[in-house]
């Protein structure tokens, strides 16, 4: 199971390991971890720690597996405020610093919750 809390978190694993690799007597070259993993790592880690700072489960029905959990706009402003911010790694720093404006919720209630919106 992929719940928030499961998810561990090494130092390693926050910085990025810098490997080195020998080449001939005592050369050694810096090998720098490929950008896309570093940037996909930390932007998994912000998602983390914005999902632990919401509650970690849904709101509705209590679900803890992280695949599922959305990041809901409580006040329904979430297209105007991603054409103001933007989207991805600018919005989960929003979030992080406003976290009263939203709230965590599975899939399945956070469509259930915009259908009857519409209705």
């Amino acid at each position: 199971m992929y719940s928030v809390q499961s998810v561990a978190v090494t130092p390693i694993q926050k910085r990025g390991r810098k490997e080195y690799k020998k080449y001939g007597p005592s050369k050694t070259k810096r090998i720098l971890p490929n950008s896309t993993k570093a940037s996909k790592r930390s932007q998994h880690l912000l998602r983390v720690r914005v999902l632990m700072q919401l509650g970690g489960q849904c709101e509705s029905c209590g679900i803890k597996d992280m695949r599922v959990l959305h990041i809901d706009h409580i006040k329904n402003n979430g297209a105007q405020e991603r054409r103001e911010v933007g989207r991805h790694h600018s919005m989960l720093k929003r979030v992080l610093s406003n976290p009263f404006d939203y709230q965590i919720l599975c899939a399945n209630c956070h469509e259930i919750k915009h259908t009857q919106n519409m209705e």
